[in-house]
């Protein structure tokens, strides 16, 4: 992150893979024997709402795509329950209450006692407890433990971990800063963001630009309360230095980094304290924020999309920056939830199928589609071959899933070994198959 490119951060640290969003939907507190509903072949609903109906809405696949989601390379020991990834990292919940993570790993974020990349998975260290979920931010890492704590590793610059100090952890260590229970939570590049037991949002870490949301901004390495919000919250999100939170009325509201319209509220101008959507008030169910622009599913199953747009990020058709949401275009299915990377977007629909839009890196992100101009893609393109997935996650450059048959896949760049297939060779759509 460099302050001459627009993207909030340090200048004088060292530099990171450029940001993507992590965890945006709501992630909640339940025990591993009921884990958060997701997409399957017969479509179960959305959490906080209930889609149109879908039962006569089909897509059209590519010829070698099938609706299975078995992997052809053989059945694997362990499977993904729930996955997150941020910039050049991805980490994986099991079947097996372990977490597993590779890529990039200059500050110990991907939690294996070591600083060394891993283009393989490789499990977390320190981790107690039943885990319900995993959470990438920028340079570090975070679960979420069963009936409400949490523990944090990788970078920690700024007190991002919550374990009251500035040292990075190559291995997990407790969250100190929060009290009581913790229901949610979000990673953003250099701060950390939960949702409390009695639905409050608090932030601490890094806060250049308002996004600990207490009205100043200054780091914190104890956790502060985001202002301008009521009660009830259910869930949160984070990117580069903004965030967004959801209430139990499915009212969303956002702070933080301001540039290109991102908080939606029709200005540009930094929020250090909860923003309400400019025509978007009401009826969300999730939201997915990172680098300059944010998406949003409301309990229809539509996708609205706000902020830059150089790469057609919003979905919309065109390629026009936009200060409050938009609709992004029409598709034959409904989205379950959109993940937003910095400049693009992928959406994994009622029924299982992956569409992605944006900076479509000459293929490398999106496959065979229909840019709007070179390497953009303006409308959501489907990601042949994949199957149907169960759940979806997007970092800098490359995208993954779990399939319904529990079984991990990701595509694009891999310069970090962020595919982790254990190389460091970039894979097009429908990309490869993860061995846990």
């Amino acid at each position: 992150m460099h302050a001459n490119d627009g993207t909030p951060g340090d200048s004088e640290s060292p530099a990171m893979p450029a940001s993507s969003t992590n965890d945006s939907s709501p992630i909640y507190l339940t025990p591993a024997s009921t884990p958060p509903s997701s997409p399957t072949a017969t479509p179960t609903g959305i959490p906080l709402g209930q889609l149109l109906p879908t039962s006569t809405i089909t897509d059209t696949l590519t010829p070698t795509e099938t609706d299975t989601g078995t992997p052809t390379p053989g059945t694997l020991k362990t499977l993904g329950r729930n996955l997150s990834e941020f910039g050049s990292n991805t980490c994986v919940l099991t079947d097996q209450n372990t977490v597993e993570c590779w890529g990039f790993n200059q500050s110990g974020q991907v939690g294996d006692g070591t600083t060394v990349d891993r283009p393989t998975p490789y499990p977390v260290k320190g981790l107690s407890g039943e885990i319900i979920a995993v959470a990438v931010g920028g340079m570090h890492a975070c679960v979420l433990i069963f009936p409400g704590s949490m523990q944090c590793w990788g970078d920690n610059r700024y007190g991002q971990l919550g374990d009251g100090t500035t040292a990075n952890r190559s291995a997990a260590v407790p969250v100190k800063v929060v009290s009581g229970k913790i229901s949610g939570m979000a990673l953003g590049a250099w701060f950390t963001c939960v949702v409390t037991e009695l639905g409050a949002v608090e932030c601490w870490g890094h806060n250049d630009h308002g996004q600990l949301g207490n009205g100043t901004t200054t780091d914190n390495l104890s956790a502060v309360k985001v202002g301008g919000l009521g009660s009830g919250m259910v869930s949160v999100s984070a990117g580069t230095a903004t965030a967004c939170a959801i209430d139990a009325a499915q009212t969303p509201n956002c702070w933080g980094w301001g540039m290109s319209g991102i908080i939606g509220d029709g200005g540009e101008t930094d929020r250090f304290h909860a923003a309400g959507l400019r025509g978007l008030s009401t009826g969300v169910n999730n939201i997915s924020v990172d680098g300059n622009f944010a998406c949003a599913v409301n309990i229809y199953g539509m996708g609205y999309c706000w902020g830059d747009n150089t790469y057609g990020q919003l979905g919309n058709g065109s390629l026009d920056s936009t200060l409050s949401p938009v609709a992004v275009a029409e598709r034959a299915e409904y989205f379950y939830e959109i993940k937003v990377s910095a400049n693009f977007a992928c959406g994994l629909t009622a029924i299982g199928h992956v569409h992605c839009w944006g900076f479509g890196d000459h293929g490398l992100l999106i496959g065979a589609g229909k840019p709007c101009q070179e390497s953009a893609y303006c409308t959501p393109q489907i990601i042949g071959g994949l199957g149907l997935a169960a759940a979806l996650s997007v970092g800098d450059m490359q995208a993954c899933i779990i399939t319904n048959a529990g079984e991990v896949k990701c595509w694009g760049d891999n310069r970090f070994g962020m595919l982790g297939d254990g190389t460091k060779i970039s894979q097009p759509p429908p990309g490869v198959f993860i061995h846990l």
